[in-house]
């Protein structure tokens, strides 16, 4: 159903006006959190080590997420992508966290999310903190220090996207800045195209190169424009030798990205300099 989305960049979508939950509510949930240990936690993210931890590790926090969920986030959510979504209660949300941006862990890797979208919740008021907000890697230059690359939000705002949409946490340069993200899924929505790419990413761990490759390829069949898939088999290709093969992968998937992705990029280089 990628065809629904059209571009995803179309489908940032941001609150504004009044706040979806108040600022006490939101330094509320903090507090609890960190009376359940989140403030002293640390977990892998890419190449960052990210302060934080999953809502499952913190149950009081889970249960304000759950009801706030049933109660403004579902029926939000099945407002904004009437395309996919037929109606709130089939929206699923699975491995959401509270994220701690400071200074010795300011900011995440450009990445996509693991559902078929994707919200960020701002924790914290910005005066609390320096720098922050989200980075759109497709937004603005594409340059990492342009700020036209990155948006704010005040505390009690959120952004809901399409999970495709590569973003990464901004630098916090000074104090301290909390945000909830979750990814969701839809109970009747079957993400073929992700699960093939990711049964692909799992066989390329264990050596079975040719059967990664085949779901890559089936894949792209179901979805000619799934650049993750490109940029995996672009890897494949590479690590096999085969660069023509790996080029010509990376080079479609930087296409359909207009040129700006990093990742795609830094594998092109790769490729070239064989």
């Amino acid at each position: 159903f990628a065809d629904s989305f059209g571009h995803p960049l179309d489908l940032i979508k941001v609150s504004d006006g009044t706040p979806l939950f108040s600022a006490e509510d939101a330094a509320d949930v903090i507090r609890v959190a960190e009376e359940e240990g989140v403030d002293g936690n640390e977990y892998r993210s890419g190449k960052y080590k990210l302060g934080g931890d999953w809502l499952t590790n913190l149950p009081r926090t889970r249960d304000w997420f759950n009801s706030a969920l049933e109660r403004t986030f579902f029926p939000l959510l099945a407002s904004l992508f009437p395309e996919v979504v037929s109606c709130p209660s089939k929206l699923r949300a699975h491995s959401v966290s509270l994220l701690k941006y400071n200074s010795s862990h300011p900011r995440t890797d450009v990445h996509i999310d693991n559902g078929v979208l994707a919200m960020t919740l701002a924790m914290t008021p910005r005066t609390q903190y320096e720098g922050g907000g989200t980075y759109f890697e497709h937004f603005g230059t594409g340059a990492s220090t342009d700020e036209t690359n990155v948006l704010h939000m005040d505390v009690g705002h959120g952004t809901f996207r399409p999970g495709s949409v590569r973003h990464g946490g901004h630098a916090v340069s000074g104090g301290t800045r909390y945000i909830l993200g979750a990814f969701l899924l839809i109970e009747d929505r079957v993400e073929h195209v992700r699960r093939l790419k990711n049964r692909g990413a799992d066989l390329r761990k264990t050596g079975d190169l040719d059967g990664a490759a085949r779901h890559f390829e089936w894949a792209l069949a179901l979805n000619p424009r799934c650049a993750t898939c490109l940029k995996d088999w672009a890897e494949l290709e590479h690590a096999r030798g085969r660069y023509s093969e790996a080029e010509s992968k990376v080079r479609e998937a930087l296409r359909l990205l207009e040129g700006r992705d990093s990742d795609a990029l830094f594998t092109l280089g790769l490729i070239l300099s064989e």
